[in-house]
Formats: structure tokens, sequence, C-alpha cells
């Protein structure tokens, strides 16, 4: 009875496993084509870090009503394929989840997935402080559920980054105005608590001898609608990273703190606080 159950419980995750989505299983393709394709011409330099790759421990709060035993990861990769299409485009790949690793042994609770297709141009105007433009073509966030629990939706934005620079320190802002395409049935209203703007302050710098990188960042975004300003339903993430002068690889020190919605597209509409200490890689 015990193996029967085994089975029962691998063959349910397998169907899980298959149902994930053709546009994702898509994306994921081209980007190991496009990987493949750079390295055998020798561009595997185009594959970089897009968003903060870590892994972080809950140290206070909790999630989802836990308290001080859930593990985070994120993991996030871009690809440029100018090479493919021509002009700046790029593909991106973020996955982001959550365990509980003291609580039990077991497959991972939450798995949220992200798929980015968009063109980005570097201006590096001094005279105006511009750094980048972007446009996303395609912005796709889904929870790889099955049919009747799959949480996702598809959208577009456009994001303009400033910077000024002075001798070991940068200082930026990135405005980022965002629609939906469409949305799951689960999730109509989420656009009420994501809102149409994400607006991200950064500061970067060092202090030698002891860090080679010091990196601060505070991202806020507001819900209530297409142009809405609803702070109640918004959310602000900081973020410190700090990189240790070594020649030796050694895994950035990283801290994180969140409070507000959409942390998880399960919970995309309910309040949460989350303060995680744990490692950030890069490349």
């Amino acid at each position: 009875m015990k193996s029967f159950s085994l089975t029962n419980k691998f063959f349910n995750f397998a169907k899980k496993g298959a149902i994930l989505g053709l546009s994702e299983l898509i994306i994921l393709g081209g980007i190991y084509f496009n990987i493949v394709k750079a390295d055998t011409e020798k561009k595997l330099g185009n594959l970089q870090r897009y968003k903060t790759n870590y892994i972080a421990k809950e140290i206070k709060n909790g999630f989802n009503g836990k308290k001080e035993d859930a593990v985070e990861y994120q993991v996030s990769i871009m690809n440029d394929i100018s090479y493919v299409f021509g002009g700046n485009f790029c593909l991106g790949y973020t996955q982001k989840g959550f365990d509980y690793v003291w609580e039990e042994s077991s497959p991972i609770k939450e798995i949220d997935h992200n798929f980015d297709f968009f063109w980005k141009t570097d201006i590096s105007s001094k005279k105006y402080n511009v750094d980048y433009f972007k446009i996303g073509f395609w912005n796709h966030k889904s929870n790889g559920g099955p049919r009747g629990a799959s949480m996702d939706y598809d959208g577009g934005y456009v994001e303009l980054g400033l910077i000024q620079r002075f001798k070991d320190i940068e200082i930026g802002a990135n405005t980022k105005l965002f629609a939906l395409y469409r949305a799951s049935v689960h999730q109509k209203n989420i656009q009420d608590y994501i809102g149409s703007f994400e607006e991200e302050f950064f500061l970067k710098t060092k202090f030698m001898p002891i860090f080679d990188i010091i990196r601060f960042s505070n991202r806020v975004g507001a819900g209530g609608g297409i142009l809405g300003y609803d702070l109640k339903k918004g959310w602000s993430e900081h973020e410190l990273e700090l990189g240790l002068n070594t020649e030796q690889f050694i895994p950035n020190i990283f801290l994180k703190y969140r409070r507000g919605t959409n942390y998880t597209m399960m919970n995309y509409n309910k309040k949460e606080k989350h303060l995680l200490m744990g490692l950030a890689f890069g490349f």
C-alpha cells in the first residue's frame, strides 16, 4: 500500500511538471538553443546575470504564516540574442522558489517562473544621465500549476534607466511602466495589486580594502490598477549586497527586506513581511 502511495505521488509530480505550459517550454528551449549557438560561435559571454541570484533564509516574520523556517532562492539569467534576430533583443528567465527545509524533506513548496523577451539599448548619455531604454514585448509570470490551479499573466512594459557616475560611486533610478495583456481566471484583479509602475533607486560603490562591491537597491510599486496609485495595495523591497575583496571565489553577503503584496503568484493579494539573509552569486 505504501509503495502504491509513493508511485501515485511520483506520477502526480510528473504530471504537474508535464503541464508546465507550452509557451514556457518554448522559451526555455530557445534560451538553451541560443546558449549552445553562442558557445559554438564563442559568444558564451552573452549569457549573464539578469536579476539578483541568491539563496537566503527567513530570519524574521516567516513565510505564509510560518515562523523563521523558510528558505528562498532565486536564479536569474539573460542572453543577448541579437545575432539571431538582429538589433538589441534579449531573453531573460527568472525562477524563485520557497521551501521549509527544517520542517520536512519534500519538493519545493512553491516556484514562480518569469520569462522576459525585450529590446534594450544602452544610451550612456553623460549630458542627460540616461543609462538605457528598454521595451518588454512579452513578460510572462506563472506558478507552473496544473489546470485549475495555474496562476499566470502576460504583459508588456517600457523602462528608462538614469545614472550618475562618480569616481567609485554609481547612483541611479530605473522607472518601469507596464500593463497586462491577459491574466488567469484566478487572478482577474491582479493589476489592482501590481498597479502599472515600478521605481528602483540604487547605489553601488566600494569600500576598499574590505568590500569590492557594495550595492543597495530600493524598489517600490503601488497598486490601484492601470495608472492607479494605491499604496495600501503596493509593496517595497530593499536589498543589500556586499562583496568581499578577494581573489578567491566567495559569494556575496545578501540581505533582503520586503513588505506588502505581490510576493508570490499564489499570494499576490496578501500583505506579507519578509526579512532574509543569505548568499548572492554573480557571473
